[in-house]
C-alpha cells in the first residue's frame, strides 16, 4: 500500500506502481521508477549519478503539479531513502535526518539505512 509523505509526494511498491485504481484514488498523475538503482549494493561513482538524475527526474515530475509515487521493488529501501533526500536538497530548511524521519513517520515500513547517507554524502 502506497503512503502520503506530504507535499504530493507518495511512495510505494512495484504493485502500488501498477494499481490503476489507486493511482487514480490519490490521483497520482507521474511515477518515479527506482527498482534498478543499484544504491543498496556497493556506492561507486555511477551510482552517486544515478541517484543524481532520479532526484532531477523527481524534481522535473513534482513541479509539474501532479502527484507523484515514487516507487521501488518492495517500497522500503530505495523509495524512501531517495524522497528523503529530495526532501532534504529541495527544501532548504530541512536535513536530511529531519526529511527521513518524516519519511519513516508516514511509511513506518520504511527500512532505515542512514549509512547510506554517510556513504552518499562524502
Amino acid at each position: 500500500m502506497m503512503n502520503k509523505i506530504g507535499w504530493g509526494i507518495y511512495i510505494g511498491d512495484e504493485l502500488d506502481a501498477v494499481n490503476a485504481e489507486a493511482l487514480k484514488q490519490n490521483k497520482i498523475g507521474l511515477t518515479v521508477d527506482l527498482t534498478n538503482l543499484p544504491i543498496d549494493v556497493e556506492l561507486t561513482p555511477e551510482t552517486v549519478a544515478e541517484v543524481n538524475l532520479k532526484l532531477e527526474e523527481l524534481d522535473r515530475k513534482f513541479k509539474t503539479g501532479h502527484n507523484v509515487l515514487v516507487f521501488c521493488r518492495g517500497g522500503v529501501d530505495r523509495a524512501p531513502f531517495v524522497v528523503a533526500l529530495y526532501y532534504s536538497r529541495t527544501f532548504t530548511k530541512t536535513s536530511f535526518r529531519r526529511a527521513y524521519e518524516l519519511v519513516l513517520k508516514n511509511r513506518p515500513q520504511t527500512i532505515q539505512h542512514w549509512d547510506w547517507y554517510e556513504k552518499f554524502r562524502k
